[in-house]
């Protein structure tokens, strides 16, 4: 029979590491938008700035779709952990 361990605070730390990603990432994002968005008006074809949108709106949609990803990955972690931890409390409780 194998053995398996969970370690709750490696556990913990990667749920934090998702969280603070998460958020660099879409900090990053803003500042890019914004710094394009600051110097879009200079820009002088219509079809370049058309371009521009709909590959931002391209790029928009799978940055929503990455942050989905990192939330789902970090809900099941989060239920792993949980499912985890109430088995050992309920193991610990029948040898009580």
């Amino acid at each position: 029979m194998s053995n398996f361990t969970f370690n709750f605070a490696q556990a913990d730390a990667v749920l934090d590491d998702v969280a603070r990603i998460n958020q660099r990432i879409n900090q990053a994002l803003d500042e890019l938008e914004n710094n394009v968005e600051r110097n879009l008006d200079a820009w002088e074809s219509e079809e370049v700035k058309t371009i521009y949108q709909d590959t931002k709106r391209r790029w928009d949609q799978s940055a929503k779709q990455m942050n989905a990803f990192l939330e789902r990955a970090r809900l099941t972690l989060t239920s792993v952990s949980d499912n985890y931890g109430a088995t050992e409390r309920n193991n610990a409780a029948r040898w009580s």
